[in-house]
């Protein structure tokens, strides 16, 4: 409770009808301004989690466009996000599984298939691209 107490402005939810086209938005800018491509993502009415590849793009580039992708798509009139992130290094492919695979379940319980973008990374062709 004391968090809430701090914030300087509402807390802001997606409204449930935006999730995919925030997602949607999210995968067409990475894609455009950084060429990359997620392993996984989830939109949720509090929060959006993903999985990106190994890149040499550092991450906090990487979420500072996601932000931003997301502040010019919806033009809310406070801010959406805290300044830092939460980030969760792999280093095997047993839990770079885990990961996608959790991030897809959250796609599953809202009823969409677990990877509802088409600019995701297939999770085969992405180990194929890496070990050739």
């Amino acid at each position: 409770m004391a968090d809430y107490d701090r914030l300087k402005h509402p807390v802001f939810r997606f409204h449930p009808d935006q999730l995919f086209d925030v997602g949607q938005r999210i995968c067409d800018k990475l894609l455009e301004r950084l060429q990359l491509r997620l392993l996984a993502l989830t939109v949720q009415t509090w929060h959006i989690h993903y999985v990106a590849p190994a890149t040499t793009i550092p991450l906090s580039t990487v979420v500072k466009e996601t932000k931003e992708s997301v502040r010019f798509f919806l033009k809310p009139s406070q801010p959406l996000w805290t300044v830092d992130f939460d980030r969760r290094y792999c280093y095997d492919w047993e839990r770079l599984r885990e990961r996608v695979l959790y991030v897809e379940e959250h796609n599953v319980r809202q009823g969409w298939s677990r990877q509802p973008w088409s600019q995701l990374m297939n999770w085969d062709e992405y180990v194929r691209s890496m070990i050739g």
